[in-house]
């Protein structure tokens, strides 16, 4: 077994599990097998230059660095949605700046896991073009269910008045499975919700406002917002 060890966990350094890689990396360092993190960088870039794309892309995002962009890159567009949503997660791991754009782009991607890779990195800016991308997505009737899913669920994480104007929006919609996602997630605002929440800015005040006006409750999802939208003045005139 000991004369195993280095071929297996070599050949495991390619998994395509995230969790099964790392042991993989750790341990061969740990016994020192390998000696230096550029040795698995350079085994990514000659599994991604031998048709190994999956796992070399997501091991080159682990260990490479922003020169093998332009490799990367050139996988972005692949017709195999495992393969894409691999770019694209190993591209924004090694950029040195946000990639809001591309990241807007592949949210509105007509594959679920490519939307739904560039949903978790969207959902980590604070960037005020991507919530307002999520909203004109959440109001958009022509786009996939996926895709309007996962705008609301971006939304969600950028905070309660924000994430409020994105539910109110999401239940005024003709997609009956939206509206149960919206219905679940004012469920949850309002649970979580009490009145130390800073103050509604200005314009999230209007926003939500014109969406109560849009007609985004029926009377008795009003109901239950009544208190908090009283109590923060939030009510159309």
């Amino acid at each position: 077994l000991e004369e195993r060890k280095e071929p297996i966990l070599k050949r495991l350094v390619l998994d395509r599990s995230r969790s099964v890689r790392l042991a993989a990396r750790y341990y061969l360092k740990h016994e020192g097998l390998v000696q230096t993190d550029s040795y698995f960088a350079e085994r990514y870039r000659k599994a991604v230059a031998s048709g190994d794309l999956v796992a070399g892309l997501f091991g080159l995002g682990e260990c490479g660095s922003a020169s093998d962009l332009d490799v990367i890159e050139q996988y972005l567009e692949h017709d195999r949605p495992t393969i894409a949503s691999a770019a694209l997660d190993c591209t924004c791991r090694l950029s040195e700046s946000e990639r809001t754009d591309l990241l807007l782009e592949f949210l509105k991607h007509n594959y679920p896991r490519c939307s739904r890779t560039a949903a978790h990195w969207l959902s980590k800016s604070q960037n005020p073009a991507v919530h307002q991308a999520c909203i004109e997505n959440l109001n958009n009737g022509a786009l996939p269910f996926h895709v309007r899913r996962n705008s609301l669920s971006i939304s969600l994480r950028q905070g309660k008045w924000t994430s409020l104007e994105a539910i109110l929006t999401a239940l005024g919609q003709s997609q009956s499975k939206l509206s149960l996602h919206a219905e679940a997630a004012l469920s949850r605002w309002l649970r979580d919700f009490n009145r130390s929440f800073v103050q509604p800015t200005t314009g999230q005040k209007k926003r939500i406002r014109e969406a109560l006006e849009g007609g985004s409750l029926d009377n008795r999802q009003r109901r239950k917002l009544s208190s908090t939208l009283d109590w923060y003045q939030l009510q159309p005139t």
